[in-house]
């Protein structure tokens, strides 16, 4: 699994991209790096790009994010998944229904519509230049 992150000063946001298939030691690994972050109490938009995800075993999945999510996070926060194939659709809609107690998850396909229910001042061109080349690897 590929991790890679940026957070956008002024912003709240946390951009993440996810790829390959998850791994649920290396997602926990990863909430505690952020968590450890100067950046981590300001944040609370995130922005995930599960658009690279391979998600073969998808309910176990879920449910090891959930539980991760809801053993290491313990802050309030509004994060849209964006998903572009019919196996990360499914987990991002499991994941909401799932839901975390801290957590208002939205699903969608497009980085404008991701931009429009986080209400943050970026274009698509800029989201998609952050997760082309600003993201740092975890």
């Amino acid at each position: 699994m590929r991790i890679a992150y940026t957070y956008i000063e002024g912003k709240n946001l946390l951009v993440q991209q996810y790829s390959g298939q998850p791994n649920i030691k290396q997602y926990a690994a990863y909430l505690e790096h952020l968590k450890q972050q100067p950046f981590y109490e300001d944040v609370f938009l995130l922005l995930t790009d599960l658009t690279h995800m391979d998600f073969e075993a998808v309910k176990a999945s879920v449910e090891s994010v959930t539980n991760t999510r809801n053993q290491k996070v313990n802050k309030k926060f509004k994060e849209v998944l964006v998903v572009s194939s019919p196996s990360n659709t499914a987990f991002a809609t499991l994941l909401k229904i799932a839901g975390s107690k801290n957590a208002q998850f939205a699903l969608c396909s497009t980085f404008e519509k991701a931009i429009t229910t986080l209400g943050i001042d970026l274009t698509k061109t800029e989201v998609e230049e952050i997760l082309e080349s600003k993201l740092k690897l975890v």
